[in-house]
């Protein structure tokens, strides 16, 4: 067991974030050029990249609220996207593949107007059943649902 672990609740009631000693951290960049300088806007030196937290428990959302908060720029007008595949924002970081066993994650932010782009130049031929297995074959999810849902 790992030690230093709590439960603490997010911004958002009902949200629950997973907090360690270690914490687990994603590195966005941008896919083109309008999305690297917004992100080059936002940092304090100038980076080409923002690192912010994510936990087992969160939603792709909470870490899209989180990027939002720092670019200033609604969550209406991008998407987060990796290996070819447009992330959707209900999904919980613990089911998705990207995200299962890994400390740190690159994602990459896409413009609204740039995902059909994004999709043809990645050829997105992966089904949704490889990137999101169910929530059954998670240990993790099936502890979350016990927490949350406790009746």
């Amino acid at each position: 067991m790992t030690s230093n672990v709590y439960y603490h609740v997010d911004d958002d009631p009902g949200l629950w974030k997973r907090v360690t000693a270690q914490e687990q951290r994603v590195r966005i960049r941008g896919y083109n050029a309008e999305a690297a300088a917004a992100i080059k806007a936002c940092t304090a030196s100038g980076e080409d990249y923002i690192d912010t937290p994510w936990g087992s428990l969160d939603l792709v959302s909470c870490i899209m609220r989180r990027l939002e908060e720092r670019l200033k720029i609604p969550t209406i007008y991008w998407r987060l996207a990796a290996e070819g595949r447009i992330l959707h924002p209900g999904i919980f970081t613990c089911i998705h593949l990207l995200f299962r066993g890994r400390d740190r994650v690159e994602l990459e932010l896409v413009p609204g107007n740039a995902i059909e782009h994004y999709l043809t130049e990645h050829e997105e031929t992966a089904s949704t059943e490889k990137s999101m297995p169910s929530p059954e074959s998670c240990s993790t999810c099936r502890h979350a649902s016990s927490i949350i849902y406790r009746s």
